[in-house]
């Protein structure tokens, strides 16, 4: 709440990024949703993640979400089929690779952890807490693409032009993923040179793609002047008669601060804007 204050204190339209506020509001806004603070529950599900490669390891099966690490030697011994961009950024590529870069780094993450032998709040929050959290970033990251991608292909589409639309943001997501960071699938061979330019290629050639359908996905759901917190943007352009508007009526505005009269007024009228003088009209 005091966060929040503060972000209202400064107007509530809009704030310098260099005043360090953006940073202090963006990392407390969405506790209320997470339920606690972003490590947090990253570690709850670093120990569900950890459960099941156990069982993993221990001869036994996943379920779920958890299904794919069954088959984490296939996938590791694995490499990209794919040799042309269309190939590479085919959804079905896409997952393989997604499966694997997971399953690597939960295989090596539980090594670690099983060599280690020390106790859990030891390796979660001191020796491994980096690995712990990345390996349950890229599960989730993974999990996310077969969530959606399931949705995208079970849903009873009245317009059959939106669904390769949906998958083509669903392909730059997972390609901007792996594009910022591929480092396991180049451990375990599935991707080499030539798949390091497809990946390149493939993202690309995706954002062009993409590029027509922009204004049409903006406006797909329509926002309210109303509900519009922000003066840029809006449906008559405006811009900056709507920031005057929105500045001289804020609250901070209301009522007029009284050393305004007294200190402003004085030094408004001593040195007065200067004059100026419109240009000549060109001549015909």
């Amino acid at each position: 709440m005091g966060v929040d204050a503060l972000r209202q204190a400064c107007g509530g339209h809009g704030f310098l990024a260099n005043s360090g506020f953006l940073e202090i509001w963006e990392g407390v806004t969405p506790y209320p949703t997470y339920e606690g603070v972003n490590v947090v529950m990253m570690q709850q599900s670093s120990r569900l993640l950890i459960k099941n490669a156990a069982k993993i390891y221990k001869g036994k099966s996943c379920k779920d979400f958890f299904e794919y690490l069954n088959h984490t030697e296939k996938l590791l011994g694995a490499k990209s089929q794919a040799t042309t961009v269309d190939e590479f950024r085919d959804l079905g590529h896409l997952s393989q690779a997604m499966a694997t870069r997971s399953a690597y780094c939960v295989k090596e993450t539980y090594k670690m952890i099983a060599e280690k032998n020390a106790p859990k709040k030891t390796w979660e929050n001191e020796l491994f807490a980096v690995d712990v959290q990345h390996m349950t970033r890229v599960h989730l990251q993974y999990i996310m693409l077969e969530i959606t991608h399931k949705r995208i292909r079970d849903y009873p589409f009245k317009d059959k032009n939106i669904r390769p639309l949906l998958e083509l943001l669903l392909k730059i997501f997972v390609l901007d993923l792996l594009r910022q960071n591929h480092h396991e699938l180049l451990v375990t061979g599935f991707m080499n040179k030539n798949s390091t330019m497809l990946l390149r290629e493939a993202f690309l050639q995706s954002l062009t793609e993409l590029r027509p359908h922009m204004i049409p996905l903006v406006e797909f759901c329509p926002i309210a002047e109303a509900n519009l917190l922000s003066t840029i943007g809006n449906k008559y352009g405006d811009i900056y008669e709507t920031q005057f508007d929105v500045g001289r009526q804020t609250r901070l505005n209301k009522p007029v601060p009284p050393y305004y009269d007294s200190l402003m007024k004085p030094v408004m009228r001593k040195y007065p804007a200067p004059k100026v003088e419109p240009a000549p009209s060109p001549k015909l």
